[in-house]
């Protein structure tokens, strides 16, 4: 009785060992990015994504940018959103005519070296990715109509 319990005990242990190993080898920082053409130009696109209404129409109340950084090209913000993991979100507005700019929104997700957070960095991409997508497209719609 007494050699299965340690038995048992051992083989936990070395399991749990076994899987926290392996999720070292899973990335702590994970990009996601879309992007999207738009027929506006580069500077009234940039005015529009500045206007602090459009990260919680965005997130819908979600994510409250707690740091701002903004440059020419580039709109990025960190703060921190209602999920457990860390995440930063920005815009870079790419001109390719006066008349017309390709929007790329990129989400960064920061993980810690927990198991449970390092197996969900393999599926941020499907949680992620068709959000960012159809809110895309909504943007472009409301910043086109805008214009």
């Amino acid at each position: 009785m007494k050699r299965t319990f340690y038995l048992f005990v051992s083989s936990f242990i070395s399991l749990v060992i076994l899987i926290t190993l392996v999720s070292l080898v899973f990335p702590s920082h994970v990009r996601i990015s879309r992007a999207i053409d738009l027929s506006i130009s580069s500077q009234k696109a940039r005015r529009l994504l500045t206007d602090s209404l459009v990260l919680q129409d965005m997130f819908a109340g979600n994510f409250v940018p707690s740091k701002k950084l903004i440059t020419d090209s580039t709109f990025h913000a960190e703060g921190a959103s209602q999920a457990a993991i860390d995440m930063e979100t920005g815009w870079q507005l790419i001109a390719s005519q006066s008349n017309a700019c390709t929007l790329q929104w990129y989400m960064d997700f920061y993980f810690d070296w927990y198991p449970w957070e390092k197996f969900a960095s393999l599926l941020v991409e499907a949680r992620y990715g068709s959000f960012m997508e159809q809110q895309l497209k909504l943007l472009k719609s409301t910043l086109e109509q805008q214009n």
